[in-house]
């Protein structure tokens, strides 16, 4: 879990210590030899996972931006000591990775660069400010500066031996942060997917609520701010109600003099789920929560210029802009709420792996699909990967979870209310079974609470594609009569489930 700073906001008070040692070049030598001695098995192991690898050196950037702000607290032998620390592990990577510079552009790979290149210019400020008080040499803060750049080389070059890690990386900064853009690199990328989430800018509206700071770089609004804010700021009067936006456990850390004044942590129950941090709050209550709960007000506590909510969003230990599904969902959350029970019951019952009291048959523990004659897993027909049913479901739960503010917004635009619980299990059905009709559901509703004979209709409707006017379902054949009767087959089995429980 990467911790809130202000400017960077960090919550939590740093460590001191005394003396007034400098550092040691000789004993810094020796440190390197020493570890240097682990590296080959870290990059034999590189070779046989990379994304394994991916995550360590990911986890060791975040590190090191957490040891460098604590480093910037202190201006004695023990801060040295941390800086020569951290000079040490980052000369081992480079030093050890630095064969690869040679190859890296070879790599579509290279656009990774894009979002390390924005933490190294994060750590190239941290270091500016750290180097007078701890009396660090030029030599050390480059060993430092180079290896966090070899280390951004060594994830490129081996994290994008698939195309699907690719796509996963498409929404990185732009790649002039290192060195300017290569033309045989961009040329030589993949399509991006498409986006459904929506990014929010200084000046837009979330549930009735301006933002006033944006995501990345800006102007520091206060004396003590920084230039780099990974979060959004709302204007929210003090008391304005904040919801979990996720299945959470929910945890309220900081104080009155914290930069971050009051804050909570949301803790995600799926993994798939983004953690969150909401700052600056004025009432916070801990414990475990389903979405949509209220868990605490806003208010000015902390560093700032008045009341406001900091919101940040976390997703494989970095930070991300928040987006405005989420955001809406903590200042508004959807009123009708389905627990993971009914969601499970629901579509398994759909899906045909879950018998009528919810448990699990034959079905749930793997069985071939009868559309793409791919392996299915667990309650959702899962195919993307998954060791086993439990895992499937996890995984299928947290992307049907993370679908339902889109949903949601749409409908509020659309009727200026949310969907039903039964309309709401459909188009999560729907997206189960076929995400593009998913995104057409809603368009063809007559209202936030159809009737199932409706509901059956929009279902059938959205396979129709706008753009051809034709039906576009080849897992059941392009067939109008098979449509039909799977779309009603599949409701029957969804509206009498939602208050079943496994």
């Amino acid at each position: 879990m990467v911790a809130p700073t202000e400017g960077t906001h960090r919550p939590g008070k740093s460590e001191t210590g005394t003396g007034t040692g400098q550092p040691d070049s000789a004993e810094l030598i020796q440190q390197l030899k020493k570890e240097l001695r682990s590296v080959r098995a870290e990059l034999k192991a590189a070779q046989a996972n990379p994304e394994k690898e991916l995550n360590q050196l990911r986890l060791k950037l975040a590190q090191a931006q957490r040891e460098l702000a604590k480093a910037k607290q202190v201006k004695d032998a023990a801060g040295v000591a941390q800086a020569r620390a951290l000079s040490a592990e980052f000369t081992k990577l480079r030093v050890s990775l630095q064969n690869t510079s040679a190859t890296i552009k070879r790599h579509t790979g290279i656009a990774y660069m894009e979002a390390l290149g924005t933490e190294l210019q994060a750590i190239q400020k941290e270091l500016g400010q750290i180097q007078g008080t701890l009396s660090l040499s030029r030599l050390q803060l480059g060993l430092i500066l180079l290896g966090v750049c070899w280390s951004a080389i060594a994830v490129a070059d081996m994290v994008f031996y698939s195309r699907q890690l690719w796509h996963r990386l498409q929404d990185l900064p732009g790649l002039d942060l290192l060195w300017g853009t290569d033309e045989a690199t961009s040329n030589g990328a993949p399509d991006t997917l498409p986006v459904t989430a929506t990014p929010l800018q200084p000046g837009d509206e979330v549930a009735g609520y301006r933002i006033t700071s944006g995501f990345g770089n800006r102007v520091p609004p206060c004396e003590g701010c920084s230039d780099y804010h990974p979060a959004i700021d709302l204007a929210t009067p003090t008391g304005t109600a904040v919801f979990t936006p996720i299945s959470a456990s929910v945890q309220c850390l900081g104080g009155l003099d914290d930069p971050a004044g009051n804050y909570a942590k949301l803790q995600p129950k799926q993994p798939e789920a983004p953690q969150f941090l909401l700052l600056h709050l004025d009432g916070c209550t801990p414990g475990d929560y389903t979405a949509g709960e209220r868990i605490g007000t806003t208010g000015a506590t902390g560093q700032g210029t008045g009341p406001h909510l900091d919101v940040r969003q976390i997703e494989d230990e970095v930070y991300v802009n928040p987006t405005r599904e989420w955001v809406e969902q903590i200042l508004s959350p959807t009123t009708n709420t389905l627990s993971d029970a009914e969601i499970l019951c629901a579509i398994g019952a759909a899906e045909g792996t879950r018998n009528d009291d919810c448990s699990p048959n034959q079905a749930y523990y793997g069985h071939t699909d009868p559309g793409n004659a791919a392996q299915n897993l667990g309650t959702f027909s899962y195919q993307h990967g998954a060791a086993t049913p439990t895992e499937a479901d996890q995984k299928q739960l947290a992307e049907l979870r993370s679908q339902i503010p889109r949903y949601q917004a749409q409908a509020r635009e659309k009727f200026g209310k949310e969907l039903s619980k039964a309309a709401l299990l459909a188009v999560l059905d729907l997206h189960n079974q076929a995400p593009a009709a998913a995104a057409d559901f809603i368009q063809h509703l007559p209202s936030h609470d159809p009737t199932p004979q409706t509901i059956v209709e929009a279902r059938v409707n959205s396979f129709v594609n706008p753009a051809t006017g034709q039906l576009e379902a080849p897992g059941l054949g392009n067939s109008p009569t098979t449509v039909r009767a799977d779309q009603k087959r599949r409701v029957d089995e969804l509206i009498p489930q939602p208050n079943s429980q496994p």
